[in-house]
């Protein structure tokens, strides 16, 4: 018998994207499947619409808990061995891709998370969504490019779709929910790193991503900037040595002010660096906080080194070649 796996689903207001991405789980041919959604207080008929699906089981929150908390009680509420977790926004392009996304985890030694690339609605040739990095700005690829090897080590996993054991998922200790949004994909991927286990994208399957409303949405990148700046210093004290932390402290704090400046000249709206100083505020009001989280993090690890700042986004390496592993 199969492994179950759960197909764990965030869902906040998202009854457009759910009516084209819930039949493509629905249509999955693994044999031992379950199927979950936990809605974030939605008011738009989300609920409704899953409920009319005797496949899904829904929980749902009374009001939004953001994303890293209410993924955590996926994660707690799933029976599957393997979850699948997906945003509400993630198609997935073939009927088989659970038993092939299990089969392939299971040839790699220490793997903790497996994503496939996502490309955007609107286009189909070229993507962002191939991995994070912590130490680069990447640039789209072509999805032929990323294809021609079968798998490489991102940085980070693409957290809108990624497969891992449950056990793994719990052992690290899950999501970090201090903020609504920013402790998750680079975070987790961090400490995962940081204990040995790999990360790695596969390409033969890859899923669309229908959410690209949100990249010209200056009142949503006003509400996400107002915890990227304390989100992502909490992971960088927390996760990094010592040797590392002071550098790309300063590094990092001013890319992300001058990407919250560009931000507000490109919609003329100041809300975008006004967030950039909440943010600040949070970090200073959360460091006593963070900084005993980073002693509990760092007594724990099992790899000197920070080894995820060493890894590249694959453009270079993938470019013109048709066969070969990145890792």
């Amino acid at each position: 018998m199969p492994p179950l796996i759960t197909i764990g689903i965030l869902n906040y207001n998202g009854h457009q994207r759910l009516k084209k991405v819930i039949p493509s789980i629905i249509g999955q041919k693994y044999p031992q499947l379950e199927i979950l959604v936990i809605d974030n207080g939605s008011i738009d008929g989300s609920i409704d619409y899953l409920n009319g699906f005797k496949e899904i089981t829904v929980f749902r929150n009374q009001e939004n808990l953001g994303y890293g908390k209410a993924k955590n009680m996926l994660v707690d509420l799933s029976s599957g061995e393997f979850i699948l977790m997906l945003d509400n926004d993630i198609e997935l392009t073939d009927t088989h891709v659970l038993s092939e996304l299990l089969d392939f985890y299971n040839t790699i030694e220490n793997i903790s998370f497996l994503s496939i690339p996502l490309l955007d609605i609107d286009n189909r040739s070229s993507t962002i969504h191939y991995g994070l990095y912590y130490s680069s700005v990447k640039k789209p690829l072509h999805i032929d490019d990323i294809r021609s090897t079968n798998h490489y080590s991102p940085g980070v996993f693409i957290g809108g779709c990624v497969f891992f054991k449950k056990e793994i998922f719990m052992k690290l200790g899950a999501y970090d929910n201090k903020y609504p949004i920013h402790n998750d994909d680079y975070d987790l991927s961090a400490r995962a790193q940081i204990h040995g286990y790999k990360i790695i994208v596969w390409t033969k399957h890859y899923a669309i991503h229908h959410g690209i409303e949100h990249y010209d949405n200056v009142k949503h990148i006003t509400w996400r900037s107002q915890y990227y700046l304390s989100g992502f210093m909490r992971m960088i004290f927390c996760t990094y040595r010592r040797t590392n932390l002071f550098k790309w402290i300063f590094i990092s704090s001013t890319w992300l002010f001058f990407y919250s400046l560009i931000d507000s000249f490109r919609y003329f709206n100041l809300g975008p660096i006004i967030a950039y100083f909440k943010s600040a505020f949070f970090l200073l009001r959360d460091l006593p906080d963070t900084m005993k989280r980073r002693k509990q993090i760092q007594e724990k690890r099992t790899v000197k080194k920070d080894v995820f700042l060493k890894i590249k986004p694959p453009s270079l390496r993938l470019h013109n070649k048709k066969t070969g592993s990145c890792l």
